[in-house]
């Protein structure tokens, strides 16, 4: 059980928000909401992409943390002394693409 690769994009025209994957122009359902035979609402998506959004709090959760441990900069994002990968002051290459991993999940 795998989830829907990456990108996804919300489509939120025609009054329904829906979770998309567009790849070259071929789009696949990630969360689609429909109306059931009943007339009751519900979503269509499968397991593995529901157990994946169930998990989006802990995932985020253990990224801040690898991020608040970097030794590069102590935690910081922004180096604290002048070594090998950068100057004082200047941003942390070792943990900038978490933080910006971070910074897209909660913007």
């Amino acid at each position: 059980m795998s989830h829907t690769p990456p990108p996804w994009t919300w489509w939120t025209s025609n009054s329904w928000k829906r979770l998309k994957r567009d790849v070259g122009g071929i789009t696949d359902n990630v969360l689609e909401p429909v109306v059931a035979r009943d007339g009751h609402p519900d979503l269509v998506i499968s397991p593995a992409d529901m157990a994946l959004i169930q998990m989006a709090p802990d995932l985020l959760e253990l990224a801040e943390q690898y991020a608040s441990e970097c030794g590069e900069c102590d935690g910081t994002g922004i180096y604290q002394v002048d070594d090998d990968e950068g100057e004082k002051g200047d941003p942390c290459v070792t943990c900038a693409d978490i933080r910006a991993v971070i910074a897209k999940a909660t913007a």
